[in-house]
């Protein structure tokens, strides 16, 4: 029998996200922070036309990354740190982690283990969704700015 303490424990897992042009970033986040609340946390800030929804939803669920200032000094992944950087590096970030924590075939088996390079895939009926031939149901806080 499981208690709701160890179902909700931190499970941190690792990823190296390619944000392309030799930018890389490696991030630990926590896959049991990807939770329905969360969610709805995400959802209710997004109705809100909160600026800083997808920043807030990103640093709720990355622990550490070696992202660092120019002179070497850490650059946290705080809500204010995060919104410092363009929309498209959010959005794949949040894609990415998305992914990364959707399961595998090989369920239970750990984090997916991709290498976050980008499709080459042009056709996108010729995708091989992991669910099937249908993209997840699983929906993501907004990715873009508000224009209202």
């Amino acid at each position: 029998m499981s208690t709701r303490s160890h179902l909700t424990r931190p499970r941190p897992r690792q990823t190296k996200i390619d944000l392309g042009e030799g930018d890389t970033i490696n991030i630990q986040y926590d896959v049991n922070r990807l939770t329905p609340a969360w969610m709805e946390d995400a959802v209710q800030r997004d109705e809100v036309n909160d600026p800083l929804s997808l920043a807030k939803a990103l640093s709720d669920l990355i622990l550490d990354w070696d992202v660092t200032e120019d002179d070497g000094s850490p650059f946290s992944p705080t809500p204010e740190n995060l919104a410092l950087l363009a929309y498209p590096v959010l959005n794949t970030l949040m894609e990415r982690l998305i992914l990364e924590y959707q399961p595998t075939r090989a369920e239970g088996e750990g984090s997916r283990n991709s290498s976050s390079t980008p499709s080459t895939v042009s056709d996108p009926s010729a995708e091989n969704h992991q669910n099937g031939q249908e993209p997840s149901s699983l929906q993501l806080p907004s990715t873009s700015p508000s224009t209202t």
